[in-house]
């Protein structure tokens, strides 16, 4: 069993924010905002929107990407607020990140039946969703994750030895 917290009880800054600097940059969360307001708030009014229309496969992948963000802000809040170890904490976005391709994929193909805001937000969400997940959560989050976790320290602090 992982402790997610060490036996004396108090919760170090790491554990509680494991992304050290980067979590408290204007620039990360505006990269927040636009995940919020692309990937989240415009698809859930376009899905209305398709719904009305009758689109019932472009509704149910959009449909499919919405739930899935659902759960995953669902059991980031869940796992923050139980202090769930590091390194299952950072797999939580991992995971859902790599499941959202999928619907975000088959979103991108339905090009016939979508208008040209359909198709910009749904390129757009596959561009973001990809990015998050390719060039921020692996390179940059899971190693500030686990070097938190293993080490207590942050990642700039770590030195490769010679």
């Amino acid at each position: 069993i992982l402790w997610s917290v060490p036996p004396q009880g108090h919760v170090p800054s790491l554990l509680s924010n494991p992304l050290g600097s980067i979590g408290n940059n204007p620039t990360y969360f505006s990269w927040l905002r636009i995940g919020v307001i692309f990937g989240y708030i415009t698809p859930f009014v376009y899905l209305f929107k398709t719904i009305l229309k009758g689109e019932k496969y472009l509704s149910e992948t959009i449909a499919a990407n919405i739930f899935l963000i659902s759960c995953q802000i669902m059991t980031e809040e869940m796992s923050r607020k139980v202090l769930t170890p590091l390194p299952i904490r950072v797999l939580i976005p991992l995971i859902y990140n790599s499941l959202r391709m999928g619907p975000l994929y088959q979103w991108v193909l339905c090009w016939s039946s979508m208008s040209a805001f359909g198709k910009l937000l749904s390129l757009t969400n596959f561009v973001y969703w990809g990015v998050n997940l390719f060039l921020f959560l692996i390179p940059v989050a899971s190693m500030r994750y686990l070097r938190s976790y293993f080490f207590c320290v942050e990642a700039e602090e770590v030195v490769v030895r010679d």
